[in-house]
């Protein structure tokens, strides 16, 4: 029976590819290189893995979008014979872990000492809210960070005379005991000011009632004092 060329070669195609996937074809793989690995996810024409040649020994023409694989072929070599290159492959960016900050030191000079005298009594949670620092009596009492002065008066009768600073919407502080008041309530302060002299305790020794609240709870004041050397 006479069959057309373009029919006759067609069947030959067919033919080829059934016997490349019912195993007549030796179903050794080489072993992949790093190239081959890297050009897995680049697109490249479609392949047609068997050689065909007409009756004569003539190799038939190849349609469009075919490819006729040859001996020692790769997709990279396929990939660059179509005029395309291979992506090259990029290593997975170095995961970075954010880890959390240390205690900024910031914390620990959040304030300045309002007096130069020693811790007579340090702060006890549920017993105390805050701390005793000593020193001489009259000795300047200075305001501990900048802020408004929000109390000023001896209406509170366990401080005596006592001074409150708000410094922003967290941190309020306040010194009781005092001898002699030198700032008002409403005042604006900087840290560092004298704001008023140091009383004495009832044994007669210079003594300052300091206190620090954050979100309105006494606080340990020494955690954002800077550290005395010594």
């Amino acid at each position: 029976m006479y069959l057309h060329a373009s029919t006759r070669w067609r069947l030959l195609l067919l033919c080829a590819t059934l016997t490349t996937f019912t195993g007549c074809v030796s179903t050794h793989r080489p072993v992949a290189s790093p190239e081959d690995t890297e050009a897995q996810s680049f697109p490249v024409p479609m392949v047609e893995v068997s050689s065909v040649s007409s009756a004569d020994g003539v190799p038939l023409p190849v349609e469009a979008g075919f490819y006729r694989a040859n001996a020692g072929d790769t997709l990279v070599s396929i990939a660059k014979s179509s005029g395309r290159a291979p992506a090259s492959a990029k290593p997975n960016p170095a995961v970075s872990v954010k880890r959390n900050p240390a205690p900024a030191s910031a914390e620990a000079s959040r304030f300045k000492w309002p007096v130069s005298g020693a811790v007579a009594a340090k702060f006890a949670a549920g017993r105390s809210k805050g701390v005793e620092l000593g020193g001489r009596l009259g000795d300047p009492v200075k305001a501990a960070g900048g802020g408004r002065v929000v109390y000023s008066g001896v209406g509170v009768k366990p401080y005596g005379r006592l001074i409150v600073i708000r410094h922003d919407d967290h941190f309020v502080t306040a010194y009781g005991g005092l001898r002699k008041l030198l700032v008002g309530q409403g005042a604006v302060v900087k840290q560092g000011q004298s704001i008023a002299e140091m009383g004495a305790d009832t044994n007669g020794n210079g003594s300052l009632k300091f206190e620090v609240r954050k979100d309105g709870k006494p606080v340990d004041p020494l955690i954002y004092l800077p550290k005395r050397q010594g």
